[in-house]
């Protein structure tokens, strides 16, 4: 096996244990919240865990080709929430959703989302690429529409922060 391969496998080996190691981390709180009989936070836990347990089929890692970058590369510190704090008027197509890239000190890669409107406005964002590797939570920005006002939105918090 040669030296780059032999690291990417060190490193999924490493993904993986950390990804476990959470999984296990969300089994009180998922207790806590069957026995609170708290469906929002127990909606919350099955989307962390569903995502972690997806994550080792997502990964980028097999892309990577100098040690530097498997090294760097975090495949946690993801967005997983966006809410919308103004849902604009005036939309008659969806608006362009820009999520900021990660800008830490790990590789990682850019969250995207599309919009959804109704009657105008933007009732829904919808993330297509959680992406990785955050140490800030991200801005984001909705395109505005020709005519109306700017919807706007925001990032909950980075989830999985290792």
């Amino acid at each position: 096996m040669d030296p780059i391969e032999s690291l990417r496998f060190s490193r999924v080996r490493e993904i993986r244990e950390r990804r476990d190691s959470m999984l296990k981390g969300l089994d009180v709180p998922f207790m806590m919240a069957l026995e609170t009989g708290d469906e929002k936070f127990k909606k919350y836990i099955i989307l962390l865990k569903n995502f972690l347990r997806k994550l080792p089929d997502s990964l980028t890692i097999y892309l990577l080709k100098t040690p530097e970058d498997l090294i760097r590369y975090n495949p946690f510190n993801n967005i997983l929430r966006i809410g919308i704090t103004d849902t604009g008027g005036g939309y008659a197509e969806p608006p362009t959703v820009t999520i900021d890239a990660p800008n830490g000190p790990f590789l990682g890669a850019q969250a995207k989302a599309v919009a959804l409107i109704r009657d105008g406005k933007v009732v829904r964002i919808e993330l297509v690429d959680n992406g990785c590797g955050y140490t800030e939570v991200p801005n984001v920005s909705i395109s505005a529409p020709a005519s109306g006002t700017e919807a706007k939105a925001r990032c909950v918090a980075i989830e999985n922060f290792i």
